[in-house]
């Protein structure tokens, strides 16, 4: 999903690889780089979340657009990968994309690779044999790792608050 709103959203794609290593195309890291303003809401979902975290523990050469701290890495070998299906998000602190979900929440997971290193900018975390970041916010950058046009009733109010954050 792209939010056309206020604000960019970095591309979405199943690996870092296409939207790191073509710095012209529309979507680019320069593209967003240059659009990102701190007036500007920017979403992010899935690999745009390791696409604005810092560089990327494999592959080595690609690297994100350090919009957000910590670094994205694969998911611990010993339990199922991907991570597919349903999931509950622990609240760390206070969210603006949580906002009106109850606790207890489902939402739709489908990825092998995760920000495993928790800051100060993780909302919400989730666990497939390590805890990762689910939601990140930090001022106007906003990002989950679930599939929110998949998580049912709870997916879509996290779109609806982004919409109206953006608007």
């Amino acid at each position: 999903m792209y939010f056309q709103s206020r604000g960019p959203a970095p591309p979405r794609c199943r690996t870092l690889r296409r939207p790191c290593s073509r710095p012209r195309r529309k979507t680019s890291s320069r593209t967003i780089g240059r659009r990102h303003s701190p007036r500007r809401a920017i979403s992010g979902h899935l690999s745009r979340l390791q696409v604005c975290s810092s560089p990327a523990k494999k592959p080595a050469q690609l690297h994100g657009l350090n919009l957000l701290p910590g670094s994205v890495s694969a998911l611990p070998r010993n339990v199922k990968l991907p991570h597919m299906g349903w999931n509950q998000l622990e609240k760390k602190r206070s969210s603006s994309l949580l906002a009106g979900i109850g606790a207890g929440a489902y939402f739709y997971f489908a990825h092998s690779y995760a920000a495993l290193a928790s800051n100060g900018s993780t909302a919400a975390t989730c666990c497939h044999g390590a805890e990762f970041s689910a939601v990140i916010e930090q001022r106007n950058i906003f990002a989950v790792q679930f599939h929110p046009e998949k998580s049912g009733d709870s997916g879509a109010r996290v779109l609806r608050n982004f919409l109206e954050l953006a608007a």
